[in-house]
């Protein structure tokens, strides 16, 4: 995740100073009191993209990220912070067919509350007693939607200090998976659907492998664990949020101010465009707005001729879904697209 990567680059910048700042120390140059820089014409390569910041303390200030340029935020969610204790009075239940069936069976004024009006005043009751601001996740999130700020949240069934007590570690038995999945489901639920926040970043508990980080399950167990809480994550943008899919195949083509090629098509409901981007990949993006499914022969000979590519789909079936390495044959590829759906080719 770019969080990640965030982490190792800042990692290698550091020891990169340290080393700049320690030459002075191990070499002695004798030097005039003027000198050149000389730039090279040749591109030495590329910036970070992702600048961003894990949340280290129990703070939080958005100035402070706004003024060091910061485009991702990571944020320690799950039980601990938003259900310190069960949202119901009988555990396992809700069920996940029966959420799955009605949200309305969740206790949702727990979760209002949780989220707007947190225990002693501030979203950070969870990691301190004092010293902590009074903020809430509402005015967390809000704040980074509002300065385009990505937050990344970690969700967890336990936190680094054991905590909720209440909590299955790890689940194991059918009650331990509805808790879990409704937990996650609510948590994706309330933010996404229920208000207007927008988190797309998931990551499935943190440090897993560190049994003093919170998770106290074998491998295979936290294999299972994710799967439960990836079911729960697309349950929620499958049924309602489906235009994050279809908004996600779309900028995988389009976005990137990216040179565009004119596509015309033989059918009045399929409507596409070509693109390219910087890596010198094309990307063949074509939606068919009407039934029924539609084969649509593409003839790229123009721009490519040759090579496999890869194909995703967004229909009634798939949600931006991979699902086949269409093969060029003189710049010529077949394909089929479902009723009222999407096909992303590239080559």
């Amino acid at each position: 995740m770019p969080s990640a990567e965030i982490r190792s680059l800042l990692r290698a910048m550091g020891s990169f100073f340290l080393a700049m700042a320690a030459i002075p120390l191990l070499v002695s140059y004798s030097f005039a009191g003027s000198g050149t820089l000389t730039v090279s014409g040749t591109q030495l390569g590329v910036t970070s993209q992702y600048l961003g910041a894990n949340e280290g303390s129990s703070q939080f200030n958005i100035n402070d990220l706004v003024d060091l340029g910061i485009n991702t935020y990571r944020l320690y969610g799950g039980m601990s912070r938003w259900e310190p204790t069960n949202d119901s009075s009988t555990y396992g239940s809700p069920s996940i067919a029966q959420i799955e069936a009605n949200p309305a069976v969740i206790n949702w004024a727990f979760w209002d509350n949780i989220m707007t009006n947190p225990p002693g005043g501030s979203d950070y009751s969870w990691s301190a007693s004092t010293g902590i601001p009074p903020v809430s996740a509402a005015t967390i999130i809000g704040d980074l939607n509002a300065h385009n700020i990505t937050p990344i949240i970690v969700l967890r069934n336990k936190d680094n200090n054991g905590n909720p007590s209440w909590s299955p570690n790890p689940p194991v038995t059918t009650n331990d998976w509805n808790e879990w999945w409704e937990h996650v489901f609510a948590t994706v639920y309330w933010f996404n659907v229920r208000n207007n926040f927008v988190v797309d970043n998931w990551e499935v508990h943190n440090e897993p492998n560190n049994s003093g980080q919170g998770w106290a399950g074998t491998e295979s167990q936290y294999m299972t664990f994710i799967q439960y809480t990836a079911d729960a994550i697309h349950w929620v943008y499958s049924h309602y949020l489906p235009g994050y899919y279809a908004m996600r195949i779309a900028a995988r083509a389009l976005v990137g101010a990216r040179p565009t090629y004119q596509v015309t098509s033989s059918v009045k409901n399929v409507v596409s465009v070509v693109t390219k981007d910087p890596s010198g990949h094309y990307y063949l993006i074509a939606c068919n707005s009407g039934s029924p499914a539609v084969t649509m022969t593409a003839n790229l000979s123009a721009l490519i001729t040759s090579g496999t590519g890869t194909q995703w789909e967004f229909s009634s079936t798939n949600n931006d879904a991979i699902i086949g390495s269409p093969t060029l044959s003189s710049g010529t590829v077949t394909f089929t697209i479902p009723a009222n759906a999407t096909e992303l080719l590239k080559f």
